[in-house]
């Protein structure tokens, strides 16, 4: 009997991570990102370094963070722009959340004609989404290496903190030398 390789183990956590997320119900998810929200307002409000922080706009599973951008006061907020399918991506400042549109993969992202750019280095802390998360900060993501490759590239001090539904925090995760771990994960 072969060993399945890490990429056979990523693979069969996505999904079976997915489908526990499709069980949740709307009201149990809504539930759970108005907590989210609330954990990640009270953190940002309490790092007096953070002023510019990079969020995204959710898919129907995933938390829902869109209030933050509401409650924050005083934070800018950035929003991803994925530039091609070799998973690069890049962030833009956005006042409103209105004022995002459809792109890729039919994820609502700021244009760039529209949204000044934000070099990945003059952002404080960003918000992850993610498939699976564990206990100790490591993020299993779509697959792509968007977030990966552009935390690299991050400031030396940007906090990186990881979201997700409770389902999606395990014990372990199978992870390779790329992959980028959060300095937190904040569920419910």
């Amino acid at each position: 009997m072969t060993t399945p390789s890490t990429a056979e183990l990523k693979s069969a956590t996505r999904h079976a991570i997915t489908e526990q997320v499709n069980t949740l119900s709307g009201a149990e998810k809504h539930l759970a990102s108005l907590s989210i929200v609330r954990q990640l307002n009270d953190w940002v409000m309490q790092q007096h370094d953070v002023k510019t922080v990079a969020i995204y706009a959710a898919l129907e599973n995933e938390p829902q963070l869109e209030q933050l951008h509401q409650l924050a006061d005083g934070i800018n907020f950035v929003y991803p722009l994925t530039q091609d399918s070799n998973g690069a991506m890049q962030f833009h400042l956005v006042h409103e959340i209105s004022e995002l549109r459809h792109g890729r993969y039919g994820i609502l992202e700021p244009h760039p004609e529209h949204h000044p750019l934000v070099a990945a280095d003059r952002i404080d802390t960003f918000i992850c989404p993610g498939i699976a998360f564990s206990a100790t900060g490591l993020r299993l993501g779509k697959g792509g290496g968007y977030y990966d490759r552009i935390l690299e590239s991050r400031k030396q001090d940007a906090h990186i903190l990881g979201v997700a539904f409770q389902c999606q925090v395990l014990d372990h995760l199978p992870t390779e030398d790329h992959d980028i771990q959060m300095d937190a994960v904040i569920s419910a």
